[in-house]
């Protein structure tokens, strides 16, 4: 397990990620590659070394093994209704302008389906309500790295938005939900809780992103935080 020290930015661990990442695809490197990163070799060794032969070629990497499912879970409670919260999160087109890291975000409206049942949460109401099926591209990517992949999104308003990756190319699974319950005795509050399970397709990927998942994704909570400020002003 890699330590990250606890005055390192998120920027910085991502880019010791980066740097791995970067390294490991080429097999090789040199001393000189790697002062030229500005990270700390001590900080890219348990990354990058096996047992042997580490110096100048890395040891074969079996891919196709996958990685570790890593899971993220974060519940607030905040002063804004349910459909505030859950128009900031259904609207896919709007993430490329806050969610970090997000380059693109595009709905396709022709994938659009609409249907009416009661919301798929626990505790919600019996009655139905609008529900609907979707698909959008989504481009994320940090400095050199870049994933193109489609997300299928269901919402029901305004309970639920859920999206679920069908055909990346790196990772087995990248699911999020976000669910909105009111909180009882609180008008106009509301408990927002935002799950993520995500694994990489090769192990490799898998241990340089664990370094920095939690982070990741609780930047990803300050975002929509930030953007419930940026429309509704803060409370």
């Amino acid at each position: 397990m890699v330590t990250i020290p606890a005055t390192w930015t998120l920027g910085r661990s991502l880019r010791l990620a980066q740097t791995a990442l970067a390294l490991c695809r080429t097999r090789t490197f040199s001393p000189t590659e790697i002062s030229a990163t500005g990270t700390p070799l001590s900080h890219l060794l348990p990354y990058l070394c096996q047992q042997q032969r580490w110096f100048f070629k890395f040891p074969a990497i079996d891919s196709s093994s996958g990685g570790t499912k890593q899971i993220f879970r974060h519940t607030q409670k905040v002063n804004y209704t349910q459909r505030e919260l859950f128009d900031i999160v259904s609207d896919v087109n709007e993430y490329r302008r806050f969610i970090p890291w997000c380059k693109q975000s595009t709905l396709f409206p022709d994938t659009v389906k609409t249907t009416y049942r009661a919301p798929s949460i626990i505790g919600g109401p019996t009655d139905p309500v609008k529900c609907q099926r979707m698909e959008a591209e989504l481009v994320v990517g940090f400095q050199a790295f870049e994933e193109r992949y489609t997300s299928v999104v269901t919402t029901e308003k305004p309970w639920k938005v859920t999206a679920q990756a069908k055909d990346g190319s790196i990772f087995n699974e990248l699911k999020t939900e976000w669910t909105f319950r009111p909180v009882t005795g609180r008008t106009g509050w509301t408990e927002v809780s935002f799950d993520i399970e995500f694994e990489f397709k090769s192990a490799l990927h898998a241990a340089v992103s664990s370094v920095v998942f939690d982070s990741v994704c609780q930047e990803m909570v300050n975002a929509f935080t930030s953007r419930y400020h940026q429309v509704y002003g803060p409370r």
